[in-house]
């Protein structure tokens, strides 16, 4: 068993490689025969003015190291080498306080273990570190399903299709997005597991990670809840309740706590976003304010996200239409609830990231919803055998390579 395990893992991390090397160098091709096309494509004006400490830069780069340094980059590399700004409370300036800590601090961690100091090799270090943690998110994936029991079949469909998503390159960058569906991963497996202490940890540092995992504590919960009412006493059941939730809120209130020392405001992370245009969500705004500033109109730059969430948004429907029959046949194994935390995580996923303001980040939120994509997977029984989900794959692919290469040219839509 370990050995078929062992070779599953490898042919999994085999095809995420390949994936990696097919898409980094058809973007470098698209990247140097077709610049201009790119710039043009958007419709936007691209002068900007940053009013953080680091300014992207916004001319064709020729330095391949280069690449990758870019947008929400720049600030992660800053604080592992420098830390968060050191400021009086403010909303009205970009102040780094937005990106939450374990991800710049597992970094920092790594470059004074090996004692380097200049930000670039930092930036080195930090995409490395990104890599290891995806790595990692696809063991424990695979760990996941297996407790969820999947077929092989189903293992393979499930690693191509979290590959090929439009926004799945962020897995590889020097970004949040690895480590925090690395912490999901782990938190819900350990939660199916039933080792409630260790979950709740994972869970803290994923909310210490990215302000999305707030999405993990109802369906965290109801299970958790669901679990010790079963097989606890009422008093131990209130102590268990009291010390998971301390247990998930330590690591980021030790965080705010900092802030407060930094800034003078406990809630500083939070109301930043306000500078970061990021305050007032609610699900589902994006339509509400694409249409109040273009009508129904085709605008290039945003138009892709709207469909992408209307497309998502039509199939999470029918899967939750087509879950309760296959729940009530048995096809899922006994794993009933399991599989309902999934999907109530992955639509609660959805709704938080159809409420930001930021359209030309959607992509980049969805990318970390594997918890709807193995319940569709499941559900609808796709295998990655079929021709049509093959040239589904091929067409996401060619449009993650164009986002991929929007990302490396520093052009503010889609890929960042």
């Amino acid at each position: 068993m370990q050995k078929i395990k062992s070779s599953l893992f490898l042919k999994s991390l085999l095809l995420v490689l390949t994936l990696f090397i097919i898409r980094y160098l058809l973007a470098i091709f698209i990247f140097y025969m077709f610049p201009q096309a790119l710039w043009k494509s958007t419709g936007e004006d691209f002068t900007y003015t940053n009013t953080n400490l680091v300014e992207a830069p916004r001319e064709i780069e020729t330095n391949l190291d280069t690449f990758w340094h870019r947008w929400d980059t720049y600030h992660y590399v800053k604080i592992a080498t420098d830390g968060y700004d050191k400021a009086k409370y403010s909303d009205n300036v970009m102040f780094n306080w937005a990106f939450y800590p374990m991800y710049p601090v597992s970094v920092a961690f790594v470059k004074d273990m090996l004692g380097v100091k200049d930000a670039r090799s930092v930036f080195y270090i930090a995409v490395v570190v990104a890599n290891v943690f995806f790595v990692l998110a696809i063991y424990f994936l695979l760990k996941l399903m297996k407790l969820l029991r999947f077929s092989k079949e189903e293992v393979i469909t499930s690693v191509l299709l979290l590959n090929v998503f439009p926004a799945a390159y962020f897995y590889n960058l020097a970004y949040s997005e690895s480590l925090y569906l690395l912490l999901s991963v782990l938190s819900l497996y350990l939660l199916f597991k039933k080792k409630l202490v260790l979950a709740a940890w994972v869970l803290g540092f994923a909310l210490a990670t990215r302000v999305t995992a707030v999405t993990l504590l109802i369906p965290f919960g109801i299970y958790a809840l669901y679990f010790m009412y079963k097989t606890m006493s009422i008093p131990k059941m209130m102590a268990y309740i009291a010390g998971l939730t301390t247990i998930v809120l330590t690591p980021i209130s030790l965080y705010y706590l900092y802030l407060y020392g930094v800034t003078g405001e406990y809630w500083a992370a939070f109301k930043v976003q306000k500078a970061w245009n990021n305050q007032g969500a609610f699900p589902l705004r994006i339509f509400y304010d694409y249409v109040k500033d273009y009508g129904f109109k085709v605008f290039m730059p945003h138009i892709l996200t709207i469909v992408l969430l209307v497309v998502v948004g039509v199939i999470t429907i029918i899967l939750i239409k087509k879950y309760w029959g296959t729940a009530k046949s048995g096809l899922l194994n006994g794993l009933t609830f399991e599989y309902a935390t999934l999907l109530f995580y992955g639509i609660l996923i959805y709704l938080v990231s159809s409420g930001v303001r930021s359209r030309s980040s959607i992509f980049r939120y969805l990318a970390i919803d594997f918890a709807l994509l193995l319940v569709a997977v499941k559900v609808f029984k796709i295998s990655y055998k079929s021709p049509v989900l093959t040239v589904l794959m091929i067409f996401a692919s060619g449009i993650q390579t164009l986002f991929y290469t929007l990302f490396m040219t520093g052009t503010p839509v889609y890929g960042f």
